[in-house]
């Protein structure tokens, strides 16, 4: 759905019948099964300790062979990248067929690299599996990490403390970051910055699991520093969030699977009398019979003791990674309306507007492929042809190119200005059909800032959802765990927080909507959740295995199912829509119930006791790396 209302908006090629488009069919499913064969070898290393007759042979064969599929995808990676694709003219026609060419072929390029990082990561495991053989070619950073890999896989957490220092210590030195492909960047910079990346994943998803909560930590650390000491040129991308929450959540999962081994809370007495002090007295026990006496009295008590002691330890973690949380984020730009947000550019922006949006902003000239084209091409490239189509054609007016000829308007400051406008209308297309399909102002071009202010709005909520992501990501770990109540108790500490932040969002929403006299849905559904609501979606989500179960087992009728219908009902009455597309948290229960019933996740390592979690937090600021002697 493109928002507008025609049979066909655009005509003049056949869907499905480019070069790419041609190419596309036949390259991703083969593609797809090799990713397949490679996330199966690593499952396959995964559950090594429970085959001890695993052929070191077959393993070895399965090493070469994931060596062989990436030199091959490194040679298409290359044959892709270098095949040409016609310069399109300015026409909406050929500027759409240019982008469906161009997105194709960025969409291969970009399976062909995550193939490639999975065959890199499955060869990287399988090598850990096998016995240590070094040959005089091997790279000393390809040994460390064949040594840190079968640590890591065999659970060895002696020579994992070892190794990681010196591992991440060689890492910080190299790029993190990368030019995305749509912005002039090079796909083996981008692969190589995607390989460092899978590297640093793997770490984070085992590394808690083994008890190592401080190094997970460090490999962050580590991940902020290569970003922040190497950086491209041009607009560079950040995978920071998504190994972030990797980290966290591995870390909340591992300290919420060990509860039930935390040992029993008693409070400590002497075992003998001390000299000089009174003697001990034993405290008086209240006479029952066996039969008056309660044997859950404490169980409970000491469950309740687990619950306080977990939520205060979740409090802790989340409080320590909210720093590298936040830190990271202030010098991140989450959404293109951020660029417009300060008074003196957007005075500009409306300005710009006001005097040329009727033949710049139409609907029409809005599509998502033509605006692809243009920020593909450049700003420049698109005022250079409505100088050329005025000069062709005697009959056609346009005051921005008159302007531009005159000297009254700046040509850099006109470029720069609708380059932020199309990258924040692309930014968000979503919310441009949502405004182009309910409201009247979409009808014309000179009034596109109206939908502006709206995504400064916007922005200004992601901001503040974004610094609350540890938050929420915590809450999730709590309502899928063994200890699904929690979740309640940890949702009444956040609203404490977000209350306001989130009163205020409303308020400028409903200035605006009073100014520009216009509303959409789905924007007020979502600065109405107030940062909370996704809560109450985690909580259906958790209740989804629950209903399935009791449903295969057909135990009826079933609470969890009458819990989470009850949820339903209740998140519906607060949730209204613009009804363009399946609202995201409708989405989200889908993927739930299609997601196929994992197995019992397993218990952290033994040791991750809460005197151990607590140690680990008092020095979760000191380096594991350590201090290079000083050669005489």
């Amino acid at each position: 759905d493109d928002g507008f209302d025609a049979e066909l908006l655009d005509e003049g090629y056949l869907p499905g019948a480019t070069e790419f488009e041609s190419l596309y069919r036949e390259l991703v499913p083969r593609l797809r099964f090799l990713e397949s064969i490679a996330r199966l070898w690593q499952q396959l290393v995964a559950g090594a300790p429970l085959m001890p007759d695993l052929d070191p042979d077959k393993a070895r064969s399965w090493t070469e062979h994931a060596r062989t599929v990436q030199e091959e995808l490194l040679g298409l990676l290359d044959a892709i990248w270098q095949h040409p694709i016609p310069t399109p003219s300015a026409q909406s026609d050929s500027g759409i067929e240019f982008d469906i060419q161009l997105q194709t072929k960025y969409e291969l390029l970009q399976l062909v690299m995550a193939v490639h990082v999975q065959a890199r990561r499955a060869e990287l495991m399988l090598r850990g599996l096998l016995p240590t053989e070094t040959t005089d070619t091997d790279r000393r950073e390809h040994r460390l990490w064949r040594l840190l890999t079968g640590a890591v896989i065999h659970g060895d957490t002696a020579t994992i403390r070892q190794a990681l220092p010196v591992v991440l210590r060689r890492l910080a030195r190299q790029p993190l970051l990368y030019v995305p492909l749509d912005a002039d960047g090079d796909p083996h910079s981008m692969l190589a910055a995607r390989t460092r990346h899978a590297d640093l994943q793997f770490l984070v998803e085992h590394l808690p699991k083994l008890g190592l909560l401080r190094e997970t930590s460090q490999v962050l650390r580590t991940a902020y520093r290569m970003e922040r000491t190497s950086r491209p040129d041009g607009a560079a991308v950040t995978e920071f969030d998504r190994l972030f929450r990797l980290a966290l959540r591995h870390t909340l999962e591992a300290v919420c699977h060990s509860v039930h081994d935390w040992p029993q809370t008693h409070a400590r007495r002497p075992r003998r009398d001390i000299p000089g002090t009174p003697p001990r007295q034993k405290r008086p026990r209240p006479r029952h019979s066996r039969r008056d006496r309660r044997p859950d009295r404490r169980r409970s008590q000491s469950g309740l003791n687990r619950d306080q002691g977990l939520l205060q330890i979740f409090g802790q973690l989340v409080d320590r990674f909210q720093v590298s949380w936040l830190r990271h984020s202030s010098r991140t730009r989450l959404a293109a309306a951020e660029a417009i947000e300060p008074e003196d550019i957007w005075e500009d922006v409306r300005e710009f507007i006001a005097n040329y949006g009727s033949e710049l902003f139409a609907a029409p000239k809005l599509t998502l492929g033509h605006i692809r084209t243009i920020l593909h091409q450049g700003t420049d490239w698109l005022l250079e042809h409505l100088e050329s189509e005025v000069a062709e054609d005697p009959l056609a007016e346009s005051l921005l190119v008159n302007d531009l000829q005159a000297g009254n308007l700046d040509r850099e400051q006109a470029s720069h200005i609708l380059q932020m406008i199309y990258q924040t209308i692309i930014d968000r297309y979503y919310r441009f059909i949502e405004y182009n399909t309910t409201t009247t102002q979409s009808d014309y071009g000179d009034k596109i800032h109206c939908l502006l202010d709206f995504l400064r709005l916007e922005a200004a909520y992601d901001r503040d959802a974004w610094n609350f992501a540890p938050s929420e990501i915590a809450h999730e770990v709590l309502a899928q765990g063994p200890r699904p109540w929690l979740a309640t108790a940890w949702e009444e500490i956040c609203g404490r927080g977000v209350r306001q932040h989130a009163e205020g969002h409303l308020q400028r929403l409903a200035e605006l909507e009073s100014l520009w006299g216009m509303r959409l849905p789905g924007l007020t559904d979502r600065l109405a959740e107030r940062f909370l609501r996704p809560l109450a979606v985690n909580r259906m989500r958790a209740l989804v295995e629950a209903a399935r179960a009791d449903a295969r087992a057909r135990r009826f009728p079933s609470m969890a199912f009458a819990q989470l219908q009850v949820e339903v009902d209740r998140y519906l009455d607060e949730t209204h829509g613009s009804g363009i597309d399946v609202p995201p948290w409708l989405q989200k229960l889908e993927q739930e119930i299609d997601r196929r019933p994992s197995p019992s996740r397993p218990r952290a390592a033994a040791g991750l006791t809460p005197r151990a979690i607590a140690h680990q937090l008092a020095t979760w600021q000191r380096s594991i790396m350590r201090r290079r002697r000083k050669r005489k």
